[in-house]
């Protein structure tokens, strides 16, 4: 990884991890945060790397009050990265819209699941809807964000 990609890498961690907790709208398990829309554009601009930046930086948001969720919240961002890296490779607009739907369905399929298996289905059910909210409102900030980012030049490291 050349120097440029690791910079950015950081960046991306430390902007996933501040958008994850600042602001946030609290749920009864969790909360609704923005975090997912950098996840989305870090997987742009870096490529795989960003399957660090998003579980590494959503993990560190999560250890403040909601400590129970960071092993689950690793995986499950990790996961959301490389569907993004997947399917993103030539990305147009509505390769970005499918793969951020996509992206967004690992997301709430994994919280769904790891609080029917930690706590119970009915928690798991009431927390859905939230991480639907999550998905949409982190979706469409990246999908208005991708047309300003892609004009910044500075940004796009060599994914390979």
């Amino acid at each position: 990884m050349n120097t440029k990609k690791l910079v950015l890498t950081a960046l991306f961690t430390a902007l996933t991890a501040v958008l994850t907790y600042f602001p946030k709208v609290p749920l009864m398990h969790g909360y609704v945060h923005l975090g997912d829309a950098v996840i989305i554009i870090s997987a742009l601009v870096l490529g795989w790397p960003a399957v660090i930046s998003a579980s590494l930086g959503s993990a560190l948001a999560d250890l403040p009050g909601y400590a129970i969720y960071a092993p689950a919240t690793f995986v499950i961002k990790a996961l959301m990265a490389a569907a993004l890296c997947l399917l993103l490779k030539n990305p147009g607009v509505l390769k970005l819209v499918v793969a951020a739907v996509i992206a967004e369905i690992v997301m709430v399929c994994g919280y769904f699941l790891y609080e029917w298996a930690l706590l119970d289905i009915a928690i798991a059910l009431g927390d859905a809807p939230g991480n639907l909210l999550q998905a949409l409102a982190s979706a469409s900030i990246a999908l208005f964000l991708y047309p300003i980012v892609k004009r910044i030049k500075f940004l796009w490291a060599d994914k390979t």
